[in-house]
C-alpha cells in the first residue's frame, strides 16, 4: 500500500507543471516571467466606509472584484486589508 501511494506522488509530481513561463524577446534572449496576480493595482471606488467610531476610509476594488478598506493596526502600526461586502 505504501509503494502505491509513492508510486502515485511520483506520477503527480512528474506530470505537475510550475507556474513560471518563458518567454523570448526581439534580442532572442528567453526569460522567466511569471503569472502574478498581486500585480493588478487596487482601484479607488469614490465610495467611502465609515466604521462605529466614525472613522472614514475610501473603498477600494481588487483585481478579483472584492472591495475592501486599509485599516491600520492600533497594537502594531501596521497596515492590513478588510474585506467587505458590498450589497
Amino acid at each position: 500500500m505504501k509503494a502505491l501511494f509513492t508510486i502515485l506522488f511520483l506520477f503527480i509530481a512528474s506530470v505537475s507543471q510550475g507556474q513560471t513561463l518563458a518567454t523570448i524577446n526581439s534580442k532572442g534572449h528567453y526569460s522567466l516571467s511569471t503569472s502574478d496576480s498581486s500585480a493588478v493595482k487596487a482601484v479607488n471606488t469614490g465610495k467611502t466606509f465609515e466604521d462605529k467610531k466614525g472613522t472614514i476610509y475610501p473603498i477600494f476594488k481588487s483585481g478579483k472584484g472584492k472591495f475592501f478598506i486599509i485599516r491600520t493596526s492600533a497594537k502594531t502600526g501596521n497596515t492590513y486589508k478588510q474585506y467587505i461586502s458590498i450589497n
